[in-house]
C-alpha cells in the first residue's frame, strides 16, 4: 500500500531539500529538488509558485537558471512545521 505525503510534509520536505542542496551552491536548483522529493514536474511547479507568493522561498537568475534559497519565513516554517509533527506523534498521530 503506498503512503501519500500531505502537502505541509511536502512543503516541509522541498523546503529541506532547498536548505541542504543550498548551502552548497547559493541556491538548489529546481531539477535538484523535484528528483529527491519525487513529484511531478506540474506539481512541482504549482508548489513553487506558491512557495514564492507565500514568501518561502526566493527565486534567483543566474547564466545557468535559476535557483531557489529559502526565505527566514521558510525557515521559521520548517521549525513551526517539526514542533508540530513532534507533538502530533506524541500522541500516537502521523501526520
Amino acid at each position: 500500500m503506498s503512503v501519500y505525503r500531505s502537502h505541509p510534509q511536502v512543503v516541509a520536505d522541498f523546503l529541506s531539500i532547498i536548505i541542504a542542496d543550498g548551502q552548497r551552491d547559493d541556491g538548489a536548483r529546481i531539477t535538484q529538488v523535484l528528483r529527491r522529493t519525487n513529484l511531478t514536474y506540474r506539481r512541482m511547479t504549482d508548489i513553487v509558485d506558491k512557495l514564492l507568493m507565500s514568501g518561502l522561498i526566493h527565486e534567483s537568475h543566474t547564466r545557468n537558471g535559476r535557483k531557489y534559497s529559502i526565505t527566514d519565513r521558510g525557515m521559521e516554517y520548517i521549525m513551526e512545521y517539526n514542533k508540530f509533527k513532534d507533538y502530533a506523534s506524541a500522541f500516537g498521530l502521523k501526520i
